[in-house]
């Protein structure tokens, strides 16, 4: 402006050299002027830059994160697929499942349908069996009365015998004869014993042969009027019942050798012990012995060829047993019985009289 007014105000004057150093100083003011607003502008631009710069660097954080989300979500579908497919088998899976839960359930139906019918079958059953039960023990009460009724009898009678021998007795004064009558009487006794203790026992089919044997020693001894002191009985009877078939013969057995040795074993007030004894001998076998500390037999005697009726008998009723017979003499006498409880064949074997007993007995 100055320049343009001083050419104004000096026209067609020549130019003035500080007016020209005027304007280049002004010029020069002005380019450093726009030197700093190019710097300035520059520094703005590069600050632009830069900051696009961490714009573009945060876009591609972003982009990536995207990239990140986009590949999780498809992760995520392929799993959402893979668990509706899951989902969907689970489904078939049940439908399964529950087809034949139905099926187990109608299984399970008529199970109950069968168990109901076949209840009904056992209470049918049961109740017939109750009352077969009922039959069968009104019948078993009968048959054991009627057999009780049959010991009862049976002792009885043997009992009516021993007292018509009792009577048969008192007239007769002859030794010999008396002494046969009172061993017939002792063996009816020894009999009818039995049938007592059957009649009073609830096992009408076995002997408590303890007490039997104790109970007919008792009596032998009294009935011979034995002092008491002199001789002692020692018992060694186990815990055995005998049937009646085996009971019998032993306690026959018993009575001809306890009255045989009460009689001839100690003569002259000699004292000593008979010892009895029943015991198993193995498996279903038992032995049966009668001995005594007396005077013995005579060296060399033979029972079975002996005219004694008693010893006769003895060896008829160790037949009958199918007992195996020991005779001992050494320091007094001893017999052992060696024979089965019960027979072999069908386990019961009734009272028969064998031939050496009836030929005894004639």
């Amino acid at each position: 402006m100055n320049a343009e007014s001083a050419g104004k105000g000096n026209a067609g004057a020549a130019p003035n050299p500080e007016d020209y150093a005027d304007a280049l100083v002004n010029i020069l003011d002005d380019f450093s002027s726009e030197k700093a607003h190019m710097k300035a502008t520059q520094g703005a631009l590069l600050n632009i830059l830069k900051d696009f710069s961490e714009e573009k660097q945060q876009l591609r954080s972003m982009q990536m994160a995207v990239m990140n989300v986009l590949e999780d979500a498809q992760s995520e579908k392929l799993r959402l697929e893979a668990t509706e497919a899951a989902v969907l088998n689970i489904l078939d899976d049940s439908s399964v499942e529950k087809d034949r839960l139905q099926n187990i359930q109608k299984a399970v139906f008529n199970i109950l349908d069968d168990l109901h019918v076949e209840k009904s079958n056992l209470e049918e059953t049961r109740n017939q069996l109750l009352h077969s039960s009922k039959e069968v023990g009104v019948s078993l009460r009968e048959k054991e009365i009627l057999l009780r009724e049959v010991h009862h009898r049976v002792k009885n009678n043997l009992q009516v015998i021993s007292s018509l021998i009792s009577l048969q007795l008192r007239p007769i004064h002859d030794p010999v004869s008396r002494e046969a009558l009172q061993a017939c009487q002792a063996r009816v006794q020894a009999i009818s014993l039995i049938h007592t203790m059957l009649y009073q026992s609830k096992d009408y089919a076995n002997v408590p042969f303890s007490e039997y044997a104790r109970t007919l020693a008792g009596n032998i001894f009294s009935a011979l009027g034995t002092v008491p002191g002199n001789i002692s009985l020692d018992l060694a009877i186990d815990n055995v019942a005998l049937p009646v078939d085996k009971a019998i013969p032993c306690g026959l057995i018993l009575n001809e050798l306890i009255t045989n040795a009460l009689k001839h074993g100690f003569p002259e007030g000699r004292r000593g012990t008979i010892r009895v004894e029943l015991a198993r001998a193995g498996g279903s076998q038992l032995q049966l012995s009668v001995a005594d500390n007396g005077v013995g037999m005579p060296r060399g005697i033979d029972i079975r060829q002996t005219q004694s009726l008693g010893m006769h008998l003895v060896c008829a009723l160790a037949e009958q047993l199918g007992a195996e017979l020991e005779i001992s003499g050494d320091q007094g006498t001893s017999l052992k019985f060696t024979f089965a409880r019960v027979a072999a064949s069908d386990g019961s074997r009734p009272l028969a009289v064998s031939p050496s007993l009836a030929a005894a007995a004639s």
